[in-house]
């Protein structure tokens, strides 16, 4: 009998540690074409070395790894980089997640590509699917201004219009709160919903890679900010959404906080994360209630503080039967 493929060692692998665990899919693509200052990696240069060492798995690989995905108790499968759709073979990778029956399959993207109505349509079958696309102003210069690519938001509202009229799928629309925005972020909620977008997903920029705290919002106006929106789109309930936003600026409005969500959820479901740039990178882990959150004046003192931060950060397992390196789960060489 001849040696199973590193693939299948490595799925079967993920047999015994993943069976009777409901858990959730990231496929992230370690690839952008943008460099926001918010980023949580380094930026464009990172990228291009990424790719550069790596290049990209094989779309066989992936497409076996889907098949076993469809034969799992999957909670959600999310493509997300980095921009996923920089991969050539994404439109195939989309068709055989909804050929082998998996739901729940969410697109997490910056919109461009869509902006092209052929490249588009090839997802107009795609009613299982839900879009999130990252729209950080309302205006190019400040949307511009945020993703250092002068044009990339003309292609991302073109991207959001054609979604929501060419592909009878959802859209969402994910802002990441930082300096640069935090006076536009009610513009930039009134543009979206004007496009068609029905859930707002608003979140605090991260410490982490490029957001540096000097792009942060200062207390006061992160503050501000969420109270106006919370004023103005108060019809519109739990479409609007909050991460990583310290559970004391929403008041009465807290349950709609993905802090707020996970932290009823923690330990229900693992996640498994699956790079497609280089598959070694590839771990199983338990979302947790990690960090500090960002204004510490604000939160060091507050009894909540253990409770209140997003689960913005992933730690393996702390089991030692369950810890998995990344090369260890997936060594494809």
């Amino acid at each position: 009998m001849p040696n199973p493929s590193p693939i299948d060692a490595a799925l079967a692998h993920l047999d015994q540690l993943l069976e009777g665990v409901p858990f959730r899919v990231s496929l992230y693509h370690d690839v952008c074409s943008l460099s926001c200052l918010h980023c949580g990696v380094k930026g464009e240069a990172y990228f291009k070395e990424r790719k550069r060492q790596t290049g990209a798995s094989s779309t066989g690989s992936w497409l076996k790894i889907l098949r076993w995905l469809s034969q799992k108790d999957v909670e959600s499968v999310v493509l997300t980089g980095g921009e996923i759709t920089e991969r050539d073979d994404f439109h195939q990778l989309v068709i055989e997640a909804q050929w082998a029956g998996l739901k729940n399959i969410v697109i997490e993207t910056n919109g461009r590509r869509f902006s092209d109505p052929q490249y588009c349509g090839l997802f107009s079958p795609g009613k299982r699917l839900s879009y999130i696309v990252a729209l950080h102003g309302s205006s190019s210069s400040v949307h511009d201004g945020i993703t250092g690519v002068p044009g990339s938001f003309d292609e991302t509202i073109a991207g959001i219009s054609n979604l929501a009229s060419m592909t009878d799928s959802r859209v969402d629309v994910c802002v990441v709160l930082s300096k640069y925005n935090v006076h536009d972020v009610c513009d930039i909620v009134n543009l979206a919903r004007g496009k068609g977008v029905r859930t707002l997903f608003i979140t605090l920029m991260i410490l982490r890679g490029r957001g540096i705290f000097e792009n942060l919002p200062s207390l006061e106006a992160a503050r501000a900010s969420i109270r106006d929106l919370l004023e103005e789109f108060s019809g519109i309930g739990e479409d609007l959404l909050f991460n990583n936003v310290p559970l004391c600026f929403l008041g009465d409005c807290y349950k709609n906080s993905i802090n707020y969500q996970s932290m009823k959820r923690k330990g229900a479901a693992c996640e498994l994360m699956f790079h497609t740039c280089n598959l070694n990178w590839s771990f199983i882990a338990e979302m947790a209630l990690p960090t500090p959150l960002n204004y510490p004046e604000c939160c060091a003192p507050c009894f909540f503080r253990d409770f209140c931060p997003a689960p913005s950060y992933i730690s393996l397992f702390a089991d030692p039967e369950k810890y998995v390196r990344p090369t260890q789960l997936l060594n494809t060489s």
